[in-house]
């Protein structure tokens, strides 16, 4: 008996060694680097607003009362440390008006300078028919926010006592002499007190 040569046809397998696509994990992986960005942006926008609102420069108050000199003294040089020196080399000839031009520049450029906001507040309170002197409210509310401050402020204590001092200094230089002297611990010589009400738009922008 012959062996038949028939067998049939045979089935062949062909298997795909090729690794499947990755279908959904592409999405997995945007929404985990989306999701990575948003949170980084969402911690800058709420670290950055918490320090400008925490520094005293941010404040709203402040910002209202220096921003008219930054104006004036946009092209002043600086730094604000030589103007503070300046200022307090003024005080001590007893020229009030020179001073608060001075501080109002330091303050222009930064003002984030407590200790010359308290003793911006003390010239004010000398010369408040000044050009540059703050008004009652702006002192009163200065004084409020450095008082809210967690470190402590030269001259701050004596600037918190101008409301119940304006018109003694204003009706006695030495009293005056005196107030300049603790807020500024500036000896003021002996004399009148050279104050006057300058204008923001005659003055030279030259320390």
């Amino acid at each position: 008996m012959s062996e038949s040569q028939d067998r049939g046809a045979k089935i062949v397998i062909v298997r795909d060694l090729r690794p499947r696509p990755p279908g959904h994990v592409w999405a997995w992986i945007v929404i985990a680097v989306c999701t990575v960005i948003f949170l980084s942006i969402t911690l800058w926008v709420v670290v950055a607003g918490r320090q400008i609102v925490t520094s005293l420069g941010g404040r709203e108050a402040v910002h209202q009362v220096s921003q008219p000199w930054a104006q004036r003294w946009a092209q002043a040089p600086g730094p604000p440390s030589e103007y503070n020196r300046l200022a307090r080399t003024a005080v001590s000839t007893g020229d009030v008006a020179e001073a608060l031009r001075l501080t109002s520049m330091s303050l222009a450029l930064d003002p984030n300078q407590a200790t010359i906001w308290a003793q911006m507040t003390c010239l004010s309170t000398v010369d408040p028919e000044n050009a540059y002197a703050m008004t009652e409210t702006q002192r009163q509310t200065l004084v409020d926010i450095l008082n809210e401050l967690d470190d402590q402020v030269d001259g701050l204590a004596v600037a918190d006592e101008w409301s119940g001092l304006v018109a003694a200094l204003q009706a006695n230089d030495r009293a005056a002499h005196q107030f300049l002297n603790d807020c500024m611990n500036v000896k003021v010589a002996d004399g009148p007190l050279k104050t006057t009400a300058e204008t923001l738009d005659t003055l030279d922008a030259s320390p």
